[in-house]
């Protein structure tokens, strides 16, 4: 239908939907730029372009080509709205080009708005230990704990752990590591770990 009907925007925007679910993103983008060119913005395509570029910005991230990740991250969020894939590749582009102290309190306020957020909430925490940032006391970082399943990150505990440690909190680090034996064997291995000093 494309082929015969260039400006046929629902065949356009399905094809791009049907590439984007065979995770051929660039190919989906031009689909859904194209509905675009053509003056068509509508409630459907506008996510469907946000959503290809974050998933652009994730695989450039994975690259190594963290400018060209944080240009489809923020093109992302400038027309889709919030979506944490797009935050973290920005937040997490920023950090791997030496700019995580500016990062981290963009990335709080965002986590902010979105305390549910699991990868974001885990994106701060690793901002925090990167940056040596005092920005977070030993309380919020176990606010920020609370939200975390030990298995979604499972660097999460130890780095916690070594926190409080770092802030001379040894008895409440053991106490800390205690709540991960039940959870997670690995988490309280990697905690022991963390403590046999």
């Amino acid at each position: 239908i494309t082929q015969s009907d260039a400006g046929n925007v629902p065949a356009m925007n399905n094809v791009g939907s049907i590439l984007a679910k065979m995770m051929m993103y660039e190919h989906a983008e031009a689909y859904y730029r194209a509905c675009t060119d053509l003056g068509v913005a509508n409630q459907k395509i506008l996510p469907n372009l946000a959503h290809v570029r974050s998933r652009l910005a994730l695989l450039r991230l994975a690259q190594a080509r963290f400018h060209e990740a944080e240009d489809y991250a923020r093109s992302s969020l400038l027309i889709g709205g919030e979506d944490e894939t797009a935050w973290v590749c920005l937040f997490q582009a920023m950090s791997c080009t030496c700019r995580g102290s500016e990062a981290l309190p963009l990335a709080k306020g965002v986590l902010a708005a979105h305390p549910g957020w699991l990868d974001l909430a885990s994106l701060v925490l690793h901002l925090v230990f990167e940056t040596n940032s005092d920005l977070l006391v030993p309380d919020l970082v176990q606010k920020l704990a609370a939200l975390l399943d030990v298995e979604h990150d499972p660097k999460f505990a130890r780095i916690c752990n070594d926190f409080l440690r770092f802030k001379g909190m040894r008895e409440r680090a053991m106490e800390h590591s205690k709540t991960y034996q039940d959870e997670s064997p690995a988490a309280a291995l990697a905690v022991a770990g963390g403590l046999f000093d």
